[in-house]
């Protein structure tokens, strides 16, 4: 009886423990609530830095960044931003936007947004950072001082513009720039036309004769400034040297670009008569003729290139159309063609512009009719030079701003082909808008710079 007792109690003691732990599972048969997932981000952001290129003196020089956030194109006035900076030996930015200079060169700033889903925006600037420069540093014309643009025969202590097109650049700061200028002009009396370029902004056609004080820039803000003196007129036009360059406190001019391109042509490069519309009855001359405003400048300078410009009025590949005595297979070997004196080749020179055919096309048609079996030879012998002198460039065979005369698409094409080269192409153009003596007008010009600006970026995507 005593264990029976027992056993019940165990049973008892059994069953309500059985009846509790049933009961306990009973309570929690509801299971919880899943979480819901974020909702996907579908705005669109954007960063905008007012500024695409700041400039500061190495000594101190800073400013703030004031990046502008939109959401949805509505401005976001608590946005923060964060600063990243690609050099920070030139400048430094911290996280409130503030920019110091540290050192001469040039940096790009990123200013970039981010959300709370992850998604981001971000803008850019350059920020060029300028050191003083002697007097007598930026007036030895050496390159570390002053940018020169296209092929330049220099003597001791002055820079010869000679090619049209060929300029040089010179920073300094305050308000004004003067310099010392020796213009020798042909025996005609033409004038020899120049533009000046003030902090990028091309400034009047203007004609510039000899002077002590020519004054290039004035009643400038006073602060950085940039000033470029380019060269309109063509090679045999006549000259413009520069003596001496006056300001009152030089800079170092920022290095221009490593990317380097050569232009090669005839009329057209050299911008001939392209300030007329529509001219059938004018004479071609300096004073409606611009290289500043040629396919080729505008092209260098969309690209931001470190550009040079050889050209020269009726040229062929190697005929001799209008009797000059000389083909572009002889000028393309000298710097200037007023001295010949040798041009020491840049191998590392990035893009070749070979723009040649028009004459080519009128001496056969008009001199010699069978010229048209050999011009194929000479212009592919002419392509075997560039590759020799320029072992890696891209050289772009352009034809057609004139008219796109049958033979010379064959020659050229045929000369392509037979280079076999896998750098070397041909690229045709429209005849656009004439100017004087059927020759492109400026806007035609233009449109030639946006289309050969895009061909050549599309090399190296």
């Amino acid at each position: 009886m005593r264990t029976f007792r027992i056993a019940a109690l165990f049973s008892g003691a059994v069953f309500s423990m059985s009846v509790l732990f049933f009961g306990a599972c009973a309570q929690e048969t509801t299971p919880p609530e899943p979480e819901k997932p974020e909702p996907e981000d579908t705005s669109v952001y954007s960063v905008t830095l007012p500024e695409k290129e700041h400039n500061l003196l190495a000594d101190g020089g800073s400013f703030m960044l004031a990046p502008v956030v939109e959401v949805d194109e509505t401005v976001s006035e608590d946005a923060v931003c964060t600063f990243s900076v690609s050099d920070p030996a030139v400048v430094l930015v911290d996280q409130t936007g503030a920019v110091t200079a540290k050192g001469y060169g040039e940096a790009t700033v990123t200013a970039t947004y981010t959300a709370k889903s992850g998604k981001s925006a971000s803008d850019t600037m350059t920020v060029k950072v300028f050191e003083d420069a002697t007097a007598e540093e930026v007036n030895s014309f050496d390159e570390k001082y002053v940018n020169l643009y296209g092929r330049m025969d220099n003597g001791a202590g002055v820079v010869n513009i000679d090619n049209c097109g060929s300029g040089i650049e010179v920073a300094f700061y305050g308000t004004e720039l003067k310099a010392k200028l020796t213009v020798t002009q042909p025996a005609n009396g033409m004038k020899i036309f120049g533009r000046v370029f003030i902090d990028g902004e091309m400034q009047e056609f203007t004609p510039f004769v000899s002077g002590d004080s020519v004054t290039l820039a004035e009643n400038l803000e006073e602060g950085i400034h940039i000033v470029a003196l380019h060269k309109s007129s063509e090679i045999d036009e006549g000259r413009i040297a520069v003596n001496e360059f006056y300001a009152d406190r030089f800079l170092r001019i920022p290095e221009k670009s490593d990317f380097k391109i050569e232009f090669i042509g005839d009329s057209i490069t050299c911008g001939y008569g392209d300030l007329l519309r529509g001219a059938a009855n004018i004479s071609r001359n300096s004073d409606n003729s611009d290289a500043c405003l040629s396919y080729a400048f505008l092209t260098g300078k969309r690209l931001g290139a470190d550009f040079s410009i050889v050209s020269y009025s009726g040229i062929c590949v190697k005929a001799d159309r209008w009797g000059a005595g000389f083909s572009m297979t002889d000028l393309h070997t000298y710097t200037s063609l007023q001295t010949k004196t040798p041009y020491s080749y840049d191998a590392d020179m990035d893009v070749v512009v070979l723009n040649l055919g028009t004459n080519d096309s009128s001496y056969i048609l008009e001199i010699n009719y069978g010229y048209k079996k050999q011009f194929p030879v000479d212009y592919k012998a002419f392509l075997t030079h560039l590759r020799e002198v320029y072992p890696d460039a891209y050289i772009v065979c352009a034809y057609g701003m004139m008219g796109l005369g049958d033979e010379i698409n064959k020659g050229i094409t045929q000369a392509v082909e037979e280079m076999n080269d896998a750098k070397i192409s041909y690229k045709t153009f429209q005849k656009n808008d004439a100017g004087v003596g059927g020759h492109p007008y400026l806007t035609a010009h233009e449109i030639y710079a946006k289309q050969l600006t895009e061909y050549i970026n599309g090399l190296f995507q």
